[in-house]
Formats: C-alpha cells, structure tokens, sequence
C-alpha cells in the first residue's frame, strides 16, 4: 500500500512539473521574507545602512528530497537622498535558482530594483513609494528525464521531445503607501504588478503563440504593525495575488519580542 502511495505521488509531482513548463512563478509562504520578489516598492523601504537576506525552500524534502528546492539572495539599501531633503531613492538585487521535478526544471531569475520613496508630510509619517525592476530569467530543464502520459499507458518509451533552453528579460513595477497612523501602529498597503511586458519566450516551444506569454501576475499585500507594550509588538498581514485565472489569498501574524533594550551608556 505504501509502494502504491508512493507511486501517485512521484506521478503527481511530475503531472504538476509538465503543467509548469510554460510558467512557473516563484512562490513563498514567508513572502515577507523576500520583499524584492514580492514588491519592487519595497526596495530600500526601511530606516538603516543595507539589508541582506535570503530563504531556502526544499518542498516535499521528506518523500522527494532535492526534487523542489528553491534558494534566493537579496540586498537592498537606501543610499542617495531624493529631489527633496525629505525623499529618498532605494536600489536592490534579488536573484533566485528554483529547480523542480525530476526533470530538473530550473529557473534562475536575476533582478534590480529601484525606487523612489515621497513623504506626502514634512515629517515622513506617510510615504509613497514607486518601484520598478528588470532583469533576465534562464530556463532550462533535462529532456531525458520526461515521461509522457502515453508512456505510462502503454509501458514504451515517448518519442523524443526537445525543449531547448530559453531566456528573456522580464519586469515589473510596484506602489506602496506607509503611514504612521499613531505613536504605536504603522500601516503598509502595497500593489505590485509582475511581468509587465508578457514574455513569449517563458515557454519551451520553438514556436510560441499568445498562448504561451508570462501571463501577467497582480499582487495586492498589506501589514499593519502594532507596538502593543515597550517589548511586544505584532503585525497581521495579507496578500492576495493573480495569475493566468489563477488566485491565492494568504493570512499571517507576526510578533516581536526585545529581550534585552539598547543602553545608550553602552554606545
């Protein structure tokens, strides 16, 4: 029974690999982790020097290990003021390696963003923020490794396919609004849209139609934080975002605790 319950998901997993070969975008369920690959507005979006991050995803890793593995970098910094003394302008890199399957479908996705961060007040309590970012994927994927449905119905090989690899520039462009609604709470609504121009080359065909094109991705996020006490603070966040006919909405909560408070004496 076990074997049996193997089998469907090794063919699920491949069934679900073949219906991403036109388009596969990258997804996290830590979303806030990756601020440069869900909004571009986000970029140089905070008060310090440079910000260094990055998430690795290993899906399935229990029955399929290494098959789903997805590792991302980014860096982003405010570094120059703006037209006003009150703005200021934000640069970033992002790059991400997503293989899946067995037939080893990668993606490698290498991004810069830049944006523009305007205080709609003197005091910078509420900032507009526009973004935009461009750059090349390169995909590839392992023509050996493909097994067709007729392959598996009648026990004999697939006639060869190839799948050539494929490149293409890609962009998008995002807003964003921040405002300091009170002394203790902060509220971030954003609204990016990916893949702007609708690559035909993101599909594997030699000769793509319309059909084949990046279909645009529409994300909507928001995050309102809240300083509860001196030490405790949370933020609720959502997303919703769209593709090709396809949607997906995502709650979370985050919360954090200073363990120990910054003494000035020790500076």
């Amino acid at each position: 029974m076990r074997m049996k319950l193997n089998r469907l998901l090794l063919l699920g997993a491949l069934i679900a690999t073949l219906g991403t070969l036109r388009a596969q975008d990258i997804h996290y369920s830590l979303y806030n982790m990756s601020p440069l690959t869900l909004n571009p507005a986000l970029t140089g979006a905070y008060e310090g020097t440079a910000r260094i991050g990055g998430i690795y995803r290993d899906q399935w890793a229990s029955f399929l290990p290494n098959q789903f593995t997805t590792p991302s970098f980014f860096i982003d910094a405010p570094i120059i003021r703006g037209f006003r003394k009150t703005d200021w302008v934000g640069v970033g890199m992002v790059t991400v390696n997503d293989k899946a399957g067995s037939a080893k479908l990668k993606t490698t996705m290498n991004m810069l963003s830049l944006s523009y961060h305007y205080a709609l007040d003197k005091d910078r309590k509420t900032m507009l923020t526009l973004g935009i970012q461009g750059g090349s994927v390169q995909r590839s994927l392992d023509n050996e490794e493909l097994i067709f449905g007729d392959a598996i119905q009648s026990g004999q090989p697939t006639e060869e396919v190839n799948f050539e690899e494929t490149s293409y520039l890609d962009f998008a462009a995002g807003l964003m609004l921040r405002s300091q609604i009170s002394d203790i709470s902060k509220l971030e609504v954003g609204l990016a849209f990916n893949h702007i121009t609708q690559p035909k080359k993101a599909s594997f065909q030699a000769n793509p139609t319309s059909d084949d094109n990046r279909p645009m991705k529409i994300a909507v996020h928001s995050t309102f934080n809240s300083q509860l006490t001196d030490k405790l603070s949370i933020a609720p966040t959502v997303l919703f975002q769209t593709t090709g006919g396809a949607t997906e909405t995502a709650l979370q909560a985050w919360g954090g605790y200073i363990i120990k408070e910054e003494n000035p004496a020790e500076k």
